[in-house]
């Protein structure tokens, strides 16, 4: 399981960019709204398929193939501090 870590900014965030991520050390990070929402949903308790779930049901993605993506974006996410590991 993972958890989020930081906060989004809204302030910086306008319509016309795509959502900021800032690290708990202050570093922004301009991400995908689907990175914005997979890191929304890691709560600690949320498995990385159920977040492929939420996703599947209004994706054009098929369930293998999304599985991956988000794995991947989780372990982009963890790479700059954005997400932690909860044991």
């Amino acid at each position: 399981m993972f958890i989020k870590r930081g906060q989004f900014n809204e302030e910086r965030t306008t319509n016309k960019s795509k959502p900021i991520l800032v690290t708990p050390e202050g570093k922004s990070f301009q991400v995908t709204y689907m990175s914005a929402f997979i890191w929304e949903e890691l709560d600690g308790s949320t498995s990385i398929n159920d977040v492929s779930k939420k996703i599947e049901d209004t994706s054009k993605i098929n369930k293998p193939e999304l599985s991956n993506i988000v794995e991947s974006i989780v372990l982009q996410l963890k790479d700059v501090g954005l997400v932690g590991k909860v044991s």
